[in-house]
């Protein structure tokens, strides 16, 4: 089954989170020791042992009918017919012996002074004939042989790699107020199990890869040509090239023994385990399936999903918090272990970026509600639009019940409350609109004062950083702050620190005028 490794990983995961919570391990304790009658596990399968024998044949054959192909070997075939003399393009020695045997092709006496010219003449052509003996030997071998492949990798792919597992399990048991009556039942068949003996997998992709060589040489130029000729039948004659060529003589050697080949090069086997009931640690895991589909029916049944993702959301900010938090402890502690020289400045400087990494993560948490606040805007514009549409709707219907009370005075008096009734009911839905508009405004201020807060934070420390990389000469050569970009965060980063320098004064002011007047008064 493809994706086995991932399968593992994923539940080995799974497993430890689980393990973690005292109740769910109560629930899977109490699963596992539930009666086992109904548990059954059956698993087959279908292996091969190939024979590498024919396989080397194959392989090193190949590398010498390659290299024969390569030698292109043809015959020059001489064709030539009588053709009206203004047809011809070129005179060759064959023409001219032609003519001098066939003087009837001269019909008319010439008049003084003027050249023999022949009615017709004999034009002859070299024709390359590819389709030599050697070749067409070539061609069949290659045929051969990938039949030969073929007929004895289609049993080995279909029963060579093959998996049948069939399963099935029940369990009733009660958990406090929790009652689980569970049965399942699986059949799985799998016919490119790659998880099977990896010897034999690698011989397998031997066989593939002298296949796809075979089908590559019968595309070649050459082999393409040769197949327009008839195809040769055994027996094969010796010719003087299949005897001395040594590349020819290896093919020669090749279909040989492959035609000598009778055995199916392949023995099967079939392993069967059976399991009544389940081993101890399968038991165990099948108790996490049975407890993750229950959740799975809970959440689905009960439509949780919606309170579950907000349970998991306020958890992950609460975790997220407690590490922001912790950072910034471990940040203010090795401060004064850095002046008390009990770290290095390398040691705090990490410390500082692990505290810049989650005060990112709090500002793209920010940037994505300030997302969200726009898109709330815009929904707020649409019903700003609606409400414009009701506005005028009301002022038609207005207008419309003013036109009916002329008409039907005696219906004035029900015309007009109805009018008052949609009139109040539209001014309620604006004023639900306006509630819910101002609502978000807020929110929006609130979120942009979180942000810019968190972002003089953060630049703040970058300061910091930047300082005291400086002051250390720590920088790492080659890093450049000099693009458009980079100089402007350092701007804001300096007016941050700048910021932060005046107000640390301010207070020190305070600091020394208060010690000055206490030591006054001690005076």
């Amino acid at each position: 089954m493809d994706g086995m490794n991932v399968f593992y990983r994923a539940f080995l995961d799974y497993k430890k989170k689980t393990e973690a919570e005292r109740n769910i391990r109560k629930m899977r304790e109490a699963l596992q020791s539930a009666a086992t009658d109904n548990d059954e596990l059956e698993a087959v399968r279908l292996s091969c042992n190939i024979d590498e024998e024919w396989i080397k044949i194959i392989e090193e054959g190949l590398v010498h009918v390659e290299k024969a192909i390569n030698e292109e070997r043809q015959f020059i075939r001489k064709e030539g017919e009588v053709v009206p003399i203004e047809k011809i393009k070129r005179v060759s020695t064959e023409t001219v012996r032609h003519l001098a045997k066939h003087s009837n092709l001269i019909t008319r006496e010439p008049e003084p002074g003027d050249d023999v010219l022949p009615e017709k003449l004999y034009m002859s052509e070299n024709l390359s004939d590819y389709a030599v003996y050697e070749n067409r030997f070539l061609y069949m071998l290659l045929c051969y042989t990938r039949d030969f492949i073929n007929v004895r990798l289609d049993k080995i792919l279909e029963f060579g790699k093959t998996c049948r597992i069939t399963m099935k399990t029940g369990k009733n048991t009660r958990i406090g107020k929790k009652f689980i009556q569970y049965q399942s039942s699986l059949f799985y068949e799998d016919k490119d199990d790659r998880l099977g003996n990896e010897e034999q997998n690698k011989l397998v992709e031997r066989i593939e890869t002298a296949q796809r060589l075979t089908v590559a040489l019968l595309l070649t130029p050459l082999m393409r040509e040769v197949s327009k000729a008839p195809m040769l039948s055994p027996p094969i004659t010796r010719t003087n090239v299949l005897r001395m060529n040594v590349h020819f003589k290896a093919a020669l050697e090749m279909y040989g023994k492959l035609t000598a080949y009778t055995q199916n090069g392949y023995t099967l086997h079939e392993e069967k385990n059976t399991y009544k009931p389940f081993p101890d640690a399968c038991n165990l895991e099948m108790s996490e399936i049975v407890l993750l589909q229950t959740y799975l029916a809970y959440k689905y049944g009960n439509k949780q999903e919606a309170a579950l993702k907000k349970a998991y959301d306020a958890q992950e900010a609460q975790e997220h918090e407690r590490k922001k938090q912790e950072a910034a402890q471990r940040l203010l502690t090795a401060k004064q272990q850095l002046l008390d020289k009990e770290i290095t400045a390398e040691e705090y400087i990490l410390l500082q970026e692990e505290h810049i990494k989650l005060l990112e993560q709090d500002s793209q948490e920010l940037k994505r509600a300030e997302s969200k606040i726009g898109r709330l805007n815009e929904k707020i514009q649409a019903q700003e639009t609606d409400i414009q549409a009701l506005q005028e709707s009301a002022l038609h219907l207005n207008e419309a019940l003013m036109e009916k009370s002329e008409q039907l005075r005696a219906k004035d008096g029900e015309l007009a409350a109805k009018a008052k009734e949609i009139e109040a009911d539209c001014q309620k839905r604006i004023q639900a609109v306006e509630a819910e508009k101002l609502l978000e405004k807020k929110a929006t201020e609130a979120a942009k004062a979180e942000c810019q807060k968190m972002d003089e934070e953060r630049r703040l420390t970058q300061a910091q950083l930047h300082g005291l990389r400086q002051r250390y000469n720590l920088i790492p050569e080659g890093e450049d702050y000099t693009s458009k970009e980079h100089f402007q965060e350092l701007e804001k980063e300096f007016d941050a620190f700048e910021a932060f320098l005046k107000k640390q004064w301010n207070y020190t002011k305070k600091r020394i005028r208060k010690d000055i007047l206490w030591s006054k008064t001690d005076k």
